[in-house]
């Protein structure tokens, strides 16, 4: 799994899960730290920085444009989960009740490269918002492939 370096968000996985995980026995719930140390942030809800939001990189004619890194990506989940959108800010209403909807992250082998992919699939702000208040309480997962 890359992160970027000094990835403030990279979390951080118990031993004996990741053995589990690399011999096939994927878990039913893992904690935020866990999840962040395991998946990248899905590449497809990424932005591009350049002071403006270009979905499609090929579409900027700058050569300053680049991809958010995985840093920058939860920083924007984390500001979004405390927006307007929601009735009670994500990450309070998840100190007080806990992630009920289970996380969907995406594992498999990349069929050119050969290397392992991990990312969340969905569930960004549920990931990052409890990270916030509760980086080490369970949440549900499930795996697709």
């Amino acid at each position: 799994m890359e992160h970027s370096e000094g990835a403030q968000w990279a979390g951080r996985i118990d031993p004996k899960l990741k053995e589990t995980m690399d011999a096939g026995q994927l878990p039913m719930f893992m904690t935020p730290n866990e999840i962040l140390a395991t998946h990248t942030p899905a590449d497809y809800d990424r932005k591009i920085k350049h002071g403006v939001d270009i979905r499609i990189l090929h579409d900027c004619k700058d050569e300053n444009c680049r991809m958010e890194t995985d840093d920058e990506m939860w920083e924007r989940k984390l500001k979004e989960s405390s927006s307007y959108k929601y009735l009670t800010p994500l990450p309070e209403s998840i100190a007080q009740e806990g992630v009920n909807r289970p996380v969907e992250l995406v594992n498999y082998k990349h069929p050119f490269t050969g290397k392992q992919v991990a990312y969340v699939g969905n569930g960004h702000h549920r990931v990052v918002s409890a990270h916030s208040v509760k980086p080490d309480s369970l949440i549900p997962v499930t795996f697709t492939k």
